[in-house]
């Protein structure tokens, strides 16, 4: 059977590890987005509209990304079709 300091140290370690901070330049928007501390500042500024501001960064961020991807598919199909 566990002791109450026994209990009191594996507490404070699983604190410690689950508070640790990350890079925002590691995370991808989505990732970032998602966590406690970007939504608390959107929802202070936002207030209620928090959720759907967010959800319209990552629209924007997403189809940024398939724009460019197209962009990138149409480059190649004019370098390696011939003319016609």
């Amino acid at each position: 059977m566990a002791t109450n300091s026994i209990l009191k140290n594996q507490l404070a370690n699983k604190q410690e590890t689950s508070a640790q901070q990350v890079s925002a330049s590691s995370l991808g928007l989505k990732s970032l987005l998602n966590t406690p501390t970007m939504q608390k500042k959107f929802e202070q500024v936002l207030n209620k509209k928090a959720p759907q501001f967010m959800a319209s960064l990552l629209n924007l961020y997403n189809g940024d990304l398939l724009y460019k991807q197209l962009n990138q598919c149409q480059s190649l199909h004019q370098r390696w079709l011939p003319q016609v």
